[in-house]
């Protein structure tokens, strides 16, 4: 018969214990902290935050006053974790880091694997899909290190949640699955029930709702069972998803209703706010339209406050959908703006880069690990034989005598070959293990390689084939205001035009962008100074162009051999860059002018030009993406986010670097390095 694990006695039984074992201590008592903590974990695991919250804190408190830092750091862990869990994601995120220093300049390896879950758990909740797998790797490496079972699982669950988020489905299977057979191992319920959830989670979204809806069930049956009621709110609202997805909007808002007052009795902010995004969706798919819209209103502001995009998101596209059905386009269109530019912030396909990336360093990191215990055994066995054959060699230098000297020598000599011939198998060992291991290294930098290749290759073909078909879609439009006379279905007609027209615009964009990719690079040589006053003047359409004055600094008949295609894309986004940067501090308003400078520096071996204007600066936060695709530094700079990546892609066809160097207030300063070469010469 299996042992009943601690976690199969109901949670109130666990609770009631404990409590009992408190009052047997007085305040001061140290023995009270390890009590106190469990007594929080219980009630976070059933969700009932502010139980969990009253101890953790009671347990930092006792901490401080008896100066026990290391219990000091647990507690401030859990009281981070419990924020993120309750939706202040940014004050947990604080805390979790704090402590994560702690534990590991401590060697505390155990709470360090969950402080790295918790941290990955807290930056997947703000849609940060770099952060959150980078660490839960991290924690992945060191439960494995560590060889701690349970945190093997519990972190197989974690990345089995973060990649369901990101819509790699059979990868979140496959994580679960592992975690899964664990939880049934160890015998924990409160952890198979959790496991059930997330299982259901995922083929909720493969869209077979038979299995979705048989572990939602086990996870209810799991929950009840072990009177994990404050719980319940998180697999109600996913059982919901099932049947709204069957149309049975009823039974969907009925238990999400449950839900809901269930996390609102625990102040479960991230469960509440998602619970009422998806009542929202289920009240407009009834037509409900007048109390989806007052949900979705009332609970905006403070999910924009806590951070969280991708509930943000969400409540954009149901507003636009409500809006939609109201027949009020002018606001839905707007609101489907925002749905857009959010998603296009959030965009998978850098992310998923980025996600590749963390993958394949924790890959060659395990390898390289494992081959520094392959070489520590190789130089352990070493010193073992050594040892042992000096050993030998000595015992039979005492008892062998002068008149036995070349038996000695010759001993000496058996020796002396045995060892080199040990170290030549064990080199040869080690070479094979090595180029084995290089081997798989080059091939996972090829598939990775191969993957981005592939990616280009599409975006580039993908935008090209969508042009057609949006052409076509535009000409319908066109037909629709030719034929009707309908103010109303007009309006309409010209807000499909404008969207189709930047829809257009953004192809084009991606489409150059693999152009650049492809471009084979074309020398020719120009006049450096005659080619930036041109630039300078085709500029004279652009918006505040005429309230900027112009002062192009280049050494006189300065000729530079380079690709000037690919130049002049770097050189003219920055230009336009500064114009309209400038432009917000230098206009009627403030009769003032800006000032751009153009400079061209001459280096022992590289040419610099350095393009700065007097607008209104950078923030700290936004330097580090500037250079980031599809990223806006602020609402009044036009256009897609596309310019400073396509130039960063430019300068590299020529071997040169882009870079901000300067952004404090009021300048701003970019530098574009070009190496000489052979072919760069200044004309006599």
């Amino acid at each position: 018969m299996a042992k009943v694990n601690e976690d199969s006695l109901l949670p109130a039984k666990k609770i009631e214990k404990l409590n009992a074992q408190l009052k047997t201590l007085s305040k001061q008592d140290l023995q009270r902290l390890g009590i106190l903590l469990q007594i929080g974990d219980i009630h976070l695991l059933t969700a009932s935050f502010e139980q969990a919250a009253s101890a953790y804190k009671e347990a930092l408190t006792l901490a401080n006053a008896q100066q026990q830092n290391n219990w000091a750091a647990q507690a401030t862990q859990k009281l981070g974790f419990l924020n993120v869990q309750a939706g202040q994601i940014d004050e947990g995120i604080s805390l979790l880091l704090q402590t994560a220093d702690y534990f590991k300049s401590n060697s505390q390896t155990r709470y360090l694997i969950e402080n790295y879950n918790q941290l990955g758990i807290a930056y997947a909740q703000i849609s940060d899909y770099f952060k959150s797998p980078e660490y839960l790797y991290k924690a992945l490496q060191l439960a494995e290190e560590a060889k701690n079972e349970y945190w093997l699982a519990e972190t197989h669950r974690n990345l089995g949640i973060f990649y369901t988020q990101i819509g790699d489905f059979p990868k979140a299977l496959e994580f679960l699955e592992k975690s899964l057979k664990v939880a049934e191992k160890i015998n924990s319920p409160i952890f198979l029930g959790n496991i059930c959830n997330n299982l259901g989670g995922v083929y909720l979204n493969l869209k077979d709702y038979l299995q979705a809806k048989k572990y939602f069930d086990k996870s209810i049956q799991i929950r009840e069972q072990y009177q994990q009621y404050a719980a319940l709110s998180g697999v109600y609202q996913n059982l919901s998803l099932v049947y709204a997805a069957q149309k049975d909007y009823v039974k969907a808002q009925d238990l999400l209703e449950k839900a809901l007052e269930i996390s609102q009795q625990q102040s479960q902010n991230w469960t509440t706010f998602s619970i009422k995004i998806n009542l929202a969706n289920v009240l407009l798919r009834q037509n409900k339209l007048k109390k989806a819209e007052e949900i979705l209103q009332e609970n905006l502001p403070a999910i924009q406050k806590n951070g969280l995009k991708a509930l943000e998101k969400d409540v954009m596209y149901n507003l636009a959908e409500v809006y939609k059905s109201k027949e009020d386009y002018q606001k839905a269109l707007t609101y489907y703006e925002r749905y857009k530019v959010m998603e296009d912030s959030m965009y998978f396909a850098q992310k998923h880069k980025l996600l590749a990336e963390t993958e394949t360093r924790f890959a060659l990191q395990s390898k390289e690990k494992e081959m520094a215990m392959l070489q520590s055994e190789k130089e352990s066995l070493f010193n073992v034989n050594q040892v042992q054959k000096l050993a030998i060699v000595n015992n039979q230098l005492i008892i062998i005598s002068l008149s036995l000297l070349f038996v000695v020598l010759v001993s000496v000599l058996i020796f002396v070959y045995y060892r080199i011939r040990l170290k030549n198998k064990l080199n040869q060992a080690l070479e094979i293990k090595i180029a084995e291991r290089t081997q798989k290294y080059e091939m996972l930098n090829e598939a990775l390689q191969k993957t981005n290749q592939e990616l280009d290759t599409f975006l580039y073909k993908a935008s090209h084939d969508l042009r057609g078909p949006l052409a076509s879609i535009d000409g319908l439009a066109n037909i629709g205001l030719m034929e009707t006379q309908d103010e109303k279905l007009r309006n309409c007609f010209q807000l499909q035009k404008g969207i189709l027209q930047k829809t257009e615009e953004l192809l084009f964009r991606v489409i150059e962008i693999g152009e650049i990719r492809n471009h084979k690079v074309r020398l020719e040589n120009t006049d450096l100074r005659k080619y930036f006053n041109k630039l300078v003047r085709s500029h004279n359409r652009t918006e505040g162009y005429k309230f900027m004055d112009f002062r192009v600094s280049v050494p006189d008949e300065l000729f530079l051999t380079t690709d000037f295609d690919m130049l002049d894309i770097v050189m003219d986004n920055l230009v336009r860059n500064a114009i309209q940067n400038s432009f917000l501090c230098h206009n009627d308003s403030t009769n003032s002018r800006g000032l751009i400078a153009i400079e061209v520096v001459e280096k022992p071996n590289r040419w610099e030009i350095n393009v700065t204007d007097n607008g209104k600066g950078i923030t700290e936060e936004v330097a580090p993406k500037v250079f980031d695709m599809f990223f806006r530094g602020t609402d009044g700079f036009q256009g897609f986010g596309l310019g400073l990546y396509k130039s960063n892609i430019a300068i590299s066809k020529i071997n040169g670097i882009i870079e901000l160097v300067s952004f404090q207030h009021n300048q701003t300063c970019f530098r574009v390095t070009i190496p000489k070469q052979e072919a760069l010469a200044k004309a006599a």
